[in-house]
């Protein structure tokens, strides 16, 4: 009798977990759905290990962007998401000459009218998965009259009195107080589980020294230190006058980066100015490598047209970074010496399982292990 209530509780179980994923829609904007595909891949796979069939999940949705003649962008949603969780992956594309619906700022706008499409269209609920959200270094009034953009922007993108639930998901923000700008849910995951596994496969801790570029970044160099056993240490770095430049001053511990592999962690590398000139300096006291963990290459030309790829060659560095942003395969073709990915696709793939699972834990996301994100 025992064991067949076991069975008949496990079937009721399952049936309740089909139902839920079966109520899930998984959306991409036009220039993620290679990223998205790759999310979706892995979810089914994550599913299927679970219910043992993966089948019923509804496929891969599309939301493509058209234009008007005078520029302005309109959403078409190519799936009926009525009463459904949606999820919606989108990555922003860097700044590009060449593209014309390239940046940021049309990045926002196109995410902001896709929100107000999506309500119109009766969801359930919606999650907007954001691998890197632009403005958000932009958290503080750091001179006179200047804006806190982080905070319009995390506010613009899902309307809190709106009766439909909400959700953003986002990895490694500038700074982790920014979840407080927020109106609605925020899960605040983190790229240093891929970044782990990659360095113990890799590297021996007792060869490698962290060094933070800068006093804020301190503390994720210590982060990644202890987790893998290394040492770290910082650099001096003075006030930043002028936008997109700084100088390193000094090194803390200077004993500690001679002889040694260097890994600069950071959250964003745009010019590329500034761990170039952390690694110059770190060469200097005798570190034989260096190589830069940073999750968002929005990698930008600088004032003097010198582009941020160029400065990394040039200055002997490697960029160890995620595909959040969109990135095209003859790009990343042509900059693989100085540019190599680690996939947020698994890890994407996780938090959505875990989301939509009664009862799912996205605190696992925050732990380094293989099982979680495989």
């Amino acid at each position: 009798m025992e064991d067949g209530m076991k069975d008949y509780y496990e079937k009721l179980r399952k049936d309740f977990l089909i139902y839920s994923f079966m109520n899930m829609q998984l959306l991409a904007t036009d220039g993620s759905l290679p990223f998205a595909q790759q999310v979706y891949t892995h979810l089914c796979k994550y599913v299927k290990e679970e219910l043992g069939d993966g089948s019923f999940l509804e496929p891969l949705g599309h939301v493509r962007f058209e234009r008007f003649a005078c520029g302005e962008a309109i959403p078409r949603i190519q799936t009926n998401v009525r009463r459904s969780n949606v999820y919606v992956i989108n990555q922003f594309l860097p700044e590009l000459p060449e593209v014309i619906d390239s940046g940021p700022n049309e990045g926002l706008m196109r995410l902001y009218i896709l929100d107000e499409a999506l309500r119109n269209s009766s969801p359930a609920e919606i999650n907007y998965i954001l691998p890197f959200i632009p403005y958000l270094r932009q958290d503080r009034i750091d001179k006179p009259r200047a804006p806190i953009s982080a905070r319009r922007v995390l506010r613009m993108i899902s309307d809190p009195e709106s009766r439909i639930m909400a959700r953003i998901v986002t990895f490694d923000l500038h700074a982790a107080q920014e979840q407080g700008f927020s109106s609605v849910m925020m899960d605040h995951l983190f790229s240093e589980p891929l970044y782990f596994q990659h360095f113990t496969q890799t590297e021996d801790p007792h060869c490698v020294t962290f060094v933070s570029p800068d006093a804020g970044g301190a503390k994720l160099a210590e982060r990644y230190a202890r987790a893998v056993g290394a040492q770290h240490t910082s650099i001096q770095k003075s006030s930043r006058y002028e936008i997109n430049e700084a100088d390193a001053l000094g090194l803390a511990n200077p004993e500690y980066v001679g002889g040694k592999k260097v890994k600069i962690p950071d959250d964003i590398v745009d010019t590329a100015g500034t761990v170039t000139k952390a690694a110059d300096l770190v060469r200097k006291h005798g570190a034989t490598s260096v190589e830069v963990y940073a999750p968002h290459p929005v990698l930008s030309v600088d004032k003097h047209g010198v582009h941020a790829e160029d400065k990394l060659r040039n200055a002997g560095v490697t960029l160890l970074t995620t595909d959040g942003l969109i990135r095209s395969p003859e790009y990343l073709e042509e900059n693989k010496d100085v540019i190599r990915i680690v996939s947020l696709a698994p890890l994407v793939a996780r938090a959505i399982y875990e989301i939509q699972k009664p009862h799912g834990s996205v605190s696992k996301l925050f732990e380094y292990r293989k099982d979680v994100i495989q």
